[in-house]
Parts: structure tokens; sequence; C-alpha cells
């Protein structure tokens, strides 16, 4: 209503320019977090406290890196190497997506995914998500070196079971919503001992799929701690 009162159109258009900021960076702040440290995020701003929480939840744990990766850094420059990675992780992390898969974090080269359900059909649906995956990244990978002075090449490594899921960190400081337990270590095993351009699934996980996939049983992979090997096994293509 005229006439205006200045003091207070100027407190409206701040509070207008703040919620719009706020909007921006929490859109921001998104491309930076997993979906699930997002779920946690927002459970945890509406709890009492600020308790760090954490659950034992079965799901399929996903690592994939680049073959390789480190002498890349030595000899390329760094705008080069930076967006060599930032184009192949454009093109491979839509396929965690379209699968059901939570990109957990990113480690240098590495991506690291969980893949989870609510229920023994479910918790298969997603081991075979993973498997789906890792067989589109290494499948699509032809396409995506074409034309590429340096190409590539990837390996993939999946394990099912238990893990404890929660807030790992500092509760003052920094905190990651993420996984970790024996089945995450194994995973990563996994991956390391797969041959290049393959994926490779633990026993936990073939037990799940085994109907479901086309795979050979490769050597027993070594698991320091264990007394006795872990059976491994390449996965070739979905049934």
């Amino acid at each position: 209503a005229k006439p205006f009162v200045p003091d207070k159109i100027i407190v409206i258009a701040e509070r207008m320019i703040a919620a719009h900021r706020l909007k921006r960076e929490g859109a921001a702040m998104q491309r930076y977090m997993s979906d699930s440290a997002i779920e946690a995020a927002a459970k945890a701003a509406h709890a009492e406290g600020d308790d760090m929480h954490a659950e034992r939840r079965f799901v399929t744990t996903f690592f994939t890196d680049i073959v390789g990766f480190t002498p890349m850094t030595e000899s390329m420059e760094a705008d080069a190497l930076v967006t060599l990675l930032n184009d192949y992780f454009d093109t491979m992390t839509p396929f965690f997506k379209e699968n059901g898969g939570i990109i957990d974090k990113f480690i240098g080269d590495c991506i690291m995914a969980v893949f989870y359900g609510d229920d023994d059909a479910a918790n298969a649906e997603s081991a075979l998500g993973a498997v789906k995956t890792g067989l589109m990244m290494t499948q699509g990978l032809a396409e995506f070196n074409a034309g590429r002075e340096v190409p590539i090449d990837i390996r993939v490594g999946i394990n099912s079971g238990d893990v404890i899921m929660g807030d790992i960190g500092a509760a003052a400081v920094r905190r990651d919503h993420t996984v970790i337990g024996d089945h995450v270590n194994l995973a990563a095993l996994m991956e390391s001992s797969a041959d290049h351009g393959t994926v490779f699934i633990s026993q936990h996980t073939h037990d799940l799929i085994s109907d479901r996939v086309v795979s050979v049983e490769r050597e027993p992979v070594a698991v320091k701690g264990k007394s006795e090997p872990v059976r491994a096994y390449r996965v070739d293509d979905t049934a």
C-alpha cells in the first residue's frame, strides 16, 4: 500500500535475497553430497540433540577405478587430467542412477557406491543393479575413449553383506555419512584383484544372483586376516 515505508521495503527485499541465496546454496551443496548423506542431514536437522547415528545394514558395495592412474598424474598437465576425470565421471555416473545406486564418494579416480533394498528380494535386485552398472561402464569405455589421446581402462569390484552405515567423523567439525566394515573392504579387494576392463564379484554377491549372470570363477583372492581365500567371479554378462 502507498505510501511505501522505505525501511520496510528494504527488510522485505533483504529477506527475499537471503531466501534466494539459501535456495541456490542448498542446490549447490546437494551436488557435493550423496543422496544418503542428504537424507541423513535432513533427519539430523529435525532431531533433538546432535548425536552421531549408525545402523547395521545389508548392502552391495561397489568400487571402480582407472587402471594406471598414478602414472597419469605424473605425466599429464593438471588441467588436462582434471578435464579427463570430469568427462569420465560425467559419462559414467548416470549408470548408477539408472540402476538404483548411490554414489558414496569420489576418491581421486575411484568411485565408491552402494546399492541396497529393504528385503531379500530387493537386496538381490540391488546386487544385480550393481553388476549392470559395472558392465555398462566397461562396455561404454570404447565409445568414451574414441578419439582420445590418452585412452583409459577401468576395473570394477563388487561385494554384498552387512556393513555399518552411519555418521563417521568429528561431531563438531566434519562428518561423512558412509559405510564401513569387513564387507566394504572385501569389495575394494575385489576391485584391486579384477582383470583390466572386467567386473569381479565375490562369492557373497554371486550367491544372490548366480542364476541371473553369466560368470566365470577366477582364482580365489587372499584376504589379509582370513585363513581361507575368498572365491571370486568375473561377470561377462547378465542372463
